[in-house]
């Protein structure tokens, strides 16, 4: 836990600039004040047909994400990159991707051969595993061809034997604010997404124990954050390093807390200062394994505290 702590430290005592900074924080509450204001991503994106939509993403998410760079490449001594090829192709690319991830629904297909009376609770387990076999296919072409050499692991995926105990002392820190947070209006709302998944019906039409369906939608809900670690932390970290440095974080971490519009407003404003540390943590250790641990820890222990609310009404 003090290794990661210092390694954090030197990171900012590296790294900070008010210059930098500041304008990247205003980016990024105009994004968050721009989302929240209009309902943007749930009212006008979320709603669009289904291309319509995975280009509103890109475009949305990309926009995000190029707007810090550019601030970096003003006010650091980064700039080479502005006129790399590869930086394009990767820029283009990534966040195609990010859009598919974000935008690609197979509801529709899905229901169509199966009893829909259960299709809905059933593609919202599937979607999970989906999206992270989405994201592992879509970028395993980018590390053979670009970053296989240069990587540890697959975008700091590895099998190599780590200690997570630092993580699980992050994940105890965290869990007095996080049952703090599951008090707030909008987070007890939202919370348990096991509520909204449709699991209660399933679990009466089928004649389960709904502790087993419980299991069924919180296994697969947690293993999709695989997803999120390895194209937030682990691919655009590990592959635009090369381009923009350590500063890749401020960039990476903006883009991270648009993937949080439509959830409540205090988990998005978390989110920043989150993808920013865990982005710290993956870049100095060259490993995402922990941040994966620290990340579905820790919307387990929202699901298990929004649990307990309901249950001690």
């Amino acid at each position: 836990m003090r290794d990661l702590f210092f390694s954090i430290k030197d990171y900012i005592q590296c790294n900070f600039s008010s210059r930098t900074y500041i304008p990247i924080l205003i980016w990024i509450a105009v994004l968050v004040s721009f989302n929240y204001y209009l309902d943007f991503e749930d009212s006008y994106i979320d709603v669009l047909p289904l291309f319509s939509r995975i280009g509103a993403f890109t475009l949305f998410q990309g926009l995000a994400f190029i707007v810090p760079v550019l601030i970096i490449s003003v006010t650091s001594d980064r700039k080479s990159f502005l006129s790399s090829r590869e930086f394009w192709f990767k820029f283009i690319v990534a966040f195609i991707i990010l859009g598919v991830y974000r935008g690609f629904s197979f509801r529709t297909d899905f229901c169509s051969w199966l009893d829909s009376n259960d299709c809905f609770f059933l593609y919202k387990v599937l979607r999970r595993v989906v999206k992270v076999c989405l994201v592992i296919v879509c970028i395993l072409p980018f590390y053979y061809f670009f970053d296989r050499e240069k990587s540890q692991g697959f975008y700091g995926i590895s099998l190599q034997k780590k200690s997570i105990e630092p993580y699980l002392y992050m994940l105890l820190g965290m869990a007095v604010i996080l049952f703090g947070a599951s008090f707030i209006d909008s987070v007890s709302e939202y919370y348990p997404m096991y509520k909204r998944s449709g699991g209660h019906l399933f679990a009466t039409r089928n004649n389960i124990a709904e502790h087993w369906v419980i299991l069924m939608f919180e296994i697969p809900y947690g293993f999709g954050f695989i997803a999120v670690e390895l194209f937030f932390r682990g691919f655009l970290i590990f592959s635009f390093s090369r381009l923009l440095g350590e500063h890749v974080v401020l960039p990476m971490a903006t883009v991270y807390a648009v993937l949080h519009f439509g959830k409540p407003l205090p988990e998005t404003l978390s989110s920043v200062l989150g993808g920013y540390i865990l982005g710290i943590v993956a870049l100095r250790t060259k490993n995402i394994n922990g941040g994966i641990v620290v990340h579905a820890g820790v919307a387990l222990m929202m699901e298990l505290f929004a649990f307990m609310q309901i249950y001690f009404q």
